[in-house]
This record gives C-alpha cells, sequence and structure tokens, in this order.
C-alpha cells in the first residue's frame, strides 16, 4: 500500500546471489493499470520504485505486480508478487442535522415524501443520478447519496465498496439524523461506525412508519444523550437495542416516548448509572405489556422521572425493585393512566424523601393493589402511597421477590 500517498510503492529486495541483470519485472494485469518502475542497485540490494497508473473503473484488491528474481549461477527463478491497493481517502460526515435537511429537503424522506428505505450501495451511483454530498465539506473522501426509486442509497469508496464493509464513522453530533424522516419503513444502519458519536438525541425522532429497528451493533460508548432517541415511532413493533453501551449517557427522558407499537421491550442491557433524567421515558407505550430488565436500572444518580410510566396502559405489572430514588425531586404523573398495572415491585430503597412535586402520581391507576391488599384510591394518588403494602402502612408497592 502507497503508505506515504505519493502514489508509489518502494519495495527493498536482498538477496546474495542478485547480480545487477537477475531482476526482470512482469506486469500481471497490463489491462488494468500501467506501471513504470525505476530499479537501482546498491551492492546486493535493489531498491525497485513501482508507480502504477491505476483506472478509477479498476478492482484495485485485485491489482498485483509479480517480480521475477533470476539466480545468475542456477538459472532458479523466484517470484515475489506485490499486491497494489489505492489509498482511499478517510471519509468525514456531516452532522446529523445537516444530513437530516438533505434527506427530507432532497431525497424525500420527510413526511409526504416517497422515499421508504435507507440503506448502502455497493456500487457508485449511475451517471444519470442526482446526487447529495453526506459528507462534510472538508472530508477527504466522498460520501453520496441519491434516491433510487423509493429507497434513498449512500455510497463511499473504500467503505460500503469494500469486502468486508468498512465502516463509515459518523459525526460526533449526529443528533437528528432521521427525525422527522416520517416515510422511511426501513433504515439499515450496518454502514456506519459510532464509535465517536457523542450525542444520538432525536436520532429517530417521528420516525412513524418505521416497523422494525435494530441498534444492537451501535458502539455507544462515547454518547452521553439519547434524549427523544426514538421519540413518537409510533410503527415499531420490534426495537432491539441490546448490547447498547449506555455507561456514558445521562439523559433518557422522552427516550421511547409514544412508541405505542411496541409490545415488549428489552432494556436489560442499559447501563443507567449516570443518567440524571427519565421524564416521560416511556410515556404512551399504550401496547406495552412487557418491560424486561428494569429491574435492573442504577437510578441513584436521577433526579426526575416525571411522566415515566404515564399512559402504558397495556402493562399489568412493572418490576421496580433496583430502584434507588433517593435523588428524585419530581414524581409527577410517573404511572398516570396506567389503567391495567395492578402490581409494582419495590424495595425500601424507593425512597420519596427528595421529591417535591408528586402531583398526580398514581391518578387513574384504578387496578392497583399493594401486596397486603390495599386498593387504588383516588383521595391519594401523590407520594403518599408509593411504599411497600404492609399492616400498619398502606401503600400500592410489592415487596420485591
Amino acid at each position: 500500500t502507497d503508505t506515504n500517498k505519493n502514489n508509489q510503492i518502494e519495495l527493498e529486495i536482498s538477496d546474495n546471489k542478485c547480480a545487477d541483470n537477475a531482476l526482470t519485472i512482469e506486469s500481471a494485469q497490463t489491462a488494468i493499470f500501467n506501471a513504470t518502475f525505476d530499479i537501482t542497485h546498491t551492492g546486493n540490494k535493489f531498491l525497485i520504485k513501482i508507480k502504477p497508473t491505476l483506472a478509477e473503473s479498476a478492482v484495485f484488491t485485485s491489482n498485483s505486480i509479480k517480480l521475477t528474481i533470476t539466480d545468475p549461477t542456477t538459472g532458479a527463478k523466484k517470484d515475489i508478487h506485490v499486491l497494489l491497493k489505492k489509498n482511499l481517502p478517510v471519509v468525514t460526515m456531516k452532522t446529523g442535522s445537516q444530513i437530516n435537511t438533505i434527506l427530507k429537503g432532497n431525497l424525500s424522506a420527510g413526511d409526504g415524501g416517497t422515499a421508504r428505505s435507507f440503506s448502502a450501495s455497493t456500487t457508485p451511483p449511475p451517471p444519470s443520478a442526482t446526487t447529495y454530498e453526506l459528507s462534510a465539506t472538508d472530508s477527504e473522501g466522498q460520501c453520496l447519496a441519491w434516491l433510487d426509486g423509493t429507497s434513498i442509497k449512500y455510497y463511499a469508496e473504500g467503505y460500503t465498496d469494500a469486502s468486508p464493509v468498512r465502516k463509515i464513522p459518523l459525526n460526533a453530533d449526529s443528533s437528528n439524523m432521521f427525525g422527522y424522516c416520517e416515510g422511511l419503513t426501513s433504515i439499515d444502519l450496518s454502514g456506519f461506525d459510532t464509535g465517536s458519536v457523542t450525542d444520538m438525541r432525536d436520532m429517530f425522532k417521528y420516525c412513524r412508519d418505521l416497523t422494525s429497528l435494530d441498534v444492537s451493533g451501535f458502539d455507544t460508548s462515547s454518547v452521553t444523550s439519547m434524549e427523544s432517541m426514538f421519540y413518537v415511532c409510533s410503527s415499531l413493533t420490534s426495537l432491539n437495542v441490546s448490547g447498547l453501551d449506555t455507561s456514558s449517557v445521562t439523559r433518557m427522558d422522552y427516550m421511547f416516548y409514544s412508541c405505542s407499537s411496541l409490545i415488549s421491550l428489552n432494556v436489560s442491557g442499559l447501563d443507567t448509572s449516570r443518567v440524571t433524567d427519565m421524564t416521560q421515558m416511556f410515556y404512551n407505550c399504550s401496547n406495552l405489556t412487557d418491560i424486561t430488565g428494569l429491574s435492573g436500572f442504577d437510578t441513584g444518580s436521577v433526579t426526575s422521572m416525571s411522566d415515566m410510566f404515564s399512559a402504558c396502559s397495556s402493562l399489568t405489572s412493572i418490576d421496580l425493585s433496583s430502584f434507588n430514588t433517593s435523588s428524585v425531586t419530581d414524581m409527577s404523573y410517573m404511572f398516570y393512566a396506567c389503567s391495567m398495572l395492578t402490581t409494582i415491585f419495590a424495595s425500601p430503597a424507593f425512597d420519596t424523601t427528595s421529591v417535591t412535586n408528586s402531583y398526580s402520581m398514581f391518578k387513574d391507576c384504578d387496578s392497583l393493589v399493594g401486596e397486603n391488599g390495599t386498593t387504588f384510591s383516588s383521595s391519594f394518588t401523590d407520594k403518599t402511597r408509593a411504599c411497600i403494602d404492609v399492616p400498619g402502612t398502606r401503600g400500592y408497592f410489592t415487596a420485591a421477590p
């Protein structure tokens, strides 16, 4: 590989048996490229400078030059095959909001648009296509997008056409990348490297026609904000967030807001130890019957749980046994309109001492029953009964099993 980026490859061969006329050079694929050679001989060393002229249409990983060394005494030959690879410029992507402007404004991904999918292309755009750059203005390489029927395709030389695929690094600020791309029904993100991303806020906000989304392959180790990440993805029936590293995330408010078609959601892999805001995190997930993994949440840093489960009207039980709420100040409407909810598992760590706003915390939780049989009362909808129900102390909670 031309590591010095001067379109020249230098190869040094040392052999005590070599003479000046012992080296012959053959080009294995002259139809694909032409090459000039500069050979110098010093003692028993040959320095070969190979300068190929590569055709843009060539499959660069298949280009090779064969160097044949001949022993002048015995006539024996030894072949060395040099594989030539074109130096490919690094692609730097635009910010999420800049890409979003192109997707909605130029590629018909917004409300009323014709685009239905977003995916990588292994081949460059056809000459007839109108292309738009998703790469930044100062990027060495290009990432081009175009509309192919109802599909938005993107291509970056040396990335999407490589085998295996070389992932394109997304911008640190990838917030709002697909926000309000309401017509898209599928988004393939397997061609992107998210290792440098710090902001995924609003990334899929109002992608109302998406039916499934798998972000389990995302490297989110640097992400600090996932606020409103899946906000009003109201057609999602499948969402895979397993494997996400959320150890640096501080905001998860509105994260799954109104994902109203989800029936189940597994959040067991989410590290919430640094999260401070869970406001409306699951608000109006009205078809959710199961949220797996809540019992593993570390909520020691959380200050707001306002509306966290509001309008989760299909939940019958939730396990909050790991919740430490000693820092929470706002629990207003936390379980509002969870009309089917009968059981809330909790521990003594569910502490409301710091809570200053618990207005309507349990409003319209008509089916709720505490461990000792205390039933819901519209007279007690604030934090008063946010405790384990035991003889002598009425509460709406059941001790964690």
